[in-house]
């Protein structure tokens, strides 16, 4: 069983890290590259656009707990 905490903690440090430790490679993959191509873009276009970044960062816990509880739902049955 994998366990909620674990996933969110990863997911505030970086968004997409929760997802990797969960197994979700292609989610955490392409939320790590968002990220970055959002701070990257906030700090040379407009900051603005780091807006996205935060909302990158809030989704990634959100569901990152949320497909946790789905797994390990799962792995009950």
């Amino acid at each position: 069983m994998k366990k909620k905490w674990v996933a969110v903690v990863l997911s505030f440090l970086f968004p997409g890290l929760g997802h990797i430790y969960l197994g979700r490679f292609p989610i955490g993959i392409t939320l790590i590259v968002l990220t970055v191509g959002s701070w990257v873009l906030g700090q040379v276009v407009n900051p603005v656009i780091g807006l996205i970044y935060f909302v990158l960062w809030i989704f990634a816990m959100i569901h990152s707990a949320k497909i946790t509880r789905e797994i390990n739902a799962q792995m009950q049955r």
